[in-house]
């Protein structure tokens, strides 16, 4: 044979697809010369995969959530996991928080983390980690940020700059823009409204004052680092304000056996993470938002119809739209929160010193007089019930004026003072109710509740997640003491919840596929979607192949109990079972 006519053999890459494709194969019956010609592979190859590498593939499936499995797969250390389990949580926090996000951070979060996850691996003696772990190293590359964006799912999120900032200028021309939708709706200051998500700490104080301090030097479970969610809200005339939506880990904590959550003076939601999600903000409008906006319309005898004024959170869906014909959504210009939303003008703020003295005043009043328990008893007694409380008085405690007020940014016309008035006023109010704190704390010989230590506390509710607390955070998630079980194990997705969440995305993939002119994108989209849920069918065929071989188990147990029949029957019988 010349040299002209040899040519190179390629080595062909097997990707975690096919592999899937070749065990579905061999589950059927088919032998491996008939799946070599299929796929134009070696019957050696197919048999090691078969017998080498099956149930590797099989766990590698299933733990698969957002990869493409038409990718090469590649195995990645527990260290490297878990680092990207907490950077996920970041992400998410920031994202929540509407702040932006760039490349460059993602990569120097990263490193951080690991080096700091390392560390703290090699000091704990009792690790179980291996020293191959412990020696790992780590660069952030671009190949593992773009590796990480498809298992993480970042493709939807904008990345911006190196210093992204708020956008004066789209915040200068929005009240233009937003001016024009109410006059079109015809909508008063009684029909427009504003909701807007926060953070708090439930349980923080001062990171100076001995209670943190005690805290911070005890292992384990740090009450401080509690965090739950508040939806607040309200209108532009200031006289109306929603339900909060408070969102917390847990759904069943003790400390809510016994009460009904229906009774409580907020909308209780719960999460793993305790953040706001679009399902939980579609059920908030659709249970919550219109009822009320509609009870409130009738009571004040007005029309039943609304604008509602929101940021563009991820959490914030587009579709909320289409929920109702009398209610409109309309979305803020990306990173102006800052700079005009309402709530975020002076609202939330208020209502979080309001929460501080409310809760500082519960700890002394507990602890004065003779025979007391002393704070660090009430403070540890000090459960998210006492906190819903403090929540639900504290929101009652914000005036109408501050309600109206904030919206001076972006609809000056609808406020009732004038606005330099209004800003003093609230600025003052605000300050004064600090300085009250700090005499509270005085007069009680309570340590590190000066001015300063209450501005930074506040602003804490909303500051980046550092290291130690996403480390921290990822053992509250283990933390199981708080919560009353309901059931003796943890739920499992079960095959007919399965089949019915593919069936809502086969129709949600046929809606795009049918009514989208391009055809290119409405493709790309059913392969992308089709190959993310892998995960979830192969989690299916497991389920529904487990369910038959239990169902044929009970069965040969049934038998055998019975007498003894015969071979003929025993198939016959077995045949019919399987074809009813």
């Amino acid at each position: 044979m010349s040299a002209s006519k040899i040519t190179k053999k390629h080595k062909k890459t097997i990707t975690l697809e096919m592999k899937l494709d070749i065990l579905r194969r061999f589950d059927k019956g088919e032998k491996a010369v008939e799946i070599s010609k299929v796929l134009c592979l070696a019957p050696t190859t197919l048999r090691s995969i078969r017998d080498r590498d099956g149930n590797k593939i099989r766990e590698a499936a299933k733990s698969i959530t957002s990869l493409d499995t038409k990718t090469v797969t590649r195995t990645r250390s527990a260290l490297m996991t878990k680092m990207e389990s907490l950077l996920s949580i970041w992400i998410e926090n920031l994202v929540g928080q509407k702040m932006p996000l760039s490349k460059i951070a993602i990569q120097t979060k990263a490193k951080s983390l690991f080096e700091d996850i390392k560390i703290k691996l090699n000091r704990n003696e009792s690790s179980s980690s291996s020293g191959t772990e412990k020696d790992e190293n780590f660069e952030a590359s671009n190949g593992w940020f773009e590796r990480f964006k498809v298992r993480g799912n970042l493709h939807n999120i904008a990345f911006t700059g190196e210093a992204a900032s708020a956008d004066s200028v789209a915040a200068t021309l929005y009240p233009t823009e937003l001016k024009s939708i109410i006059n079109e709706g015809s909508y008063s200051p009684k029909q427009v409204f504003n909701v807007d998500e926060t953070g708090l700490f439930w349980k923080r104080l001062p990171s100076r004052t001995f209670l943190s301090k005690n805290e911070k030097s005890a292992s384990g479970f740090k009450a401080s680092k509690d965090r739950l969610t508040l939806l607040l809200g309200g209108n532009a005339y200031g006289d109306f304000k929603f339900k909060p939506v408070l969102i917390y880990k847990s759904e069943n904590p003790r400390a809510l056996k016994g009460h009904s959550k229906k009774r409580l003076p907020v909308h209780w939601r719960a999460n793993k993470k305790a953040w706001m999600t679009a399902a939980l903000f579609k059920d908030w409008v659709q249970t919550c938002a219109i009822p009320e906006i509609k009870a409130y319309c009738k009571k004040e005898n007005l029309d039943f119809k609304a604008l509602v004024l929101l940021d563009n959170a991820p959490s914030h869906p587009l579709y909320i739209q289409d929920l109702s014909e009398n209610v409109k959504f309309v979305f803020l210009p990306p990173n102006t929160t800052s700079l005009i939303q309402p709530m975020d003008q002076g609202v939330i703020s208020t209502f979080k010193t309001y929460y501080l003295r409310r809760s500082l005043k519960l700890l002394l009043n507990k602890t004065d007089g003779a025979n007391k328990p002393t704070i660090q008893e009430i403070w540890k007694k000090f459960d998210v019930m006492k906190a819903i409380e403090i929540i639900s008085d504290s929101w009652d405690e914000v005036k109408p004026s501050c309600m109206n007020g904030v919206w001076r940014k972006v609809w000056t016309e609808c406020v009732h003072k004038k606005r330099e008035d209004c800003a003093t006023e609230e600025g003052n109010h605000t300050s004064a109710v600090r300085l009250d704190i700090v005499n509270l704390a005085r007069e009680s010989n309570f340590e590190g509740m000066e001015e300063e230590d209450i501005n930074e506390l506040l602003a804490s509710h909303n500051d980046e997640i550092n290291n130690e607390d996403l480390m921290d955070l990822d053992l509250e998630y283990a933390y199981k003491e708080n919560s009353v079980p309901e059931s003796p194990k943890p739920p499992d997705l079960s095959s007919k919840q399965l089949s019915k969440a593919m069936s809502l995305i086969d129709d949600a993939v046929e809606i795009f596929i049918e009514n989208d002119p391009d055809f290119d994108r409405s493709s790309k989209v059913a392969r992308a979607i089709d190959s993310g849920i892998n995960c979830y069918k192969e989690l299916y065929r497991e389920l529904k192949q487990n369910a038959v071989q239990s169902t044929l188990d009970k069965y040969f147990i049934k038998e055998k109990r019975q007498e003894p029949a015969s071979t003929d029957s025993l198939a016959l019988r077995i045949y019919l079972n399987q074809n009813e």
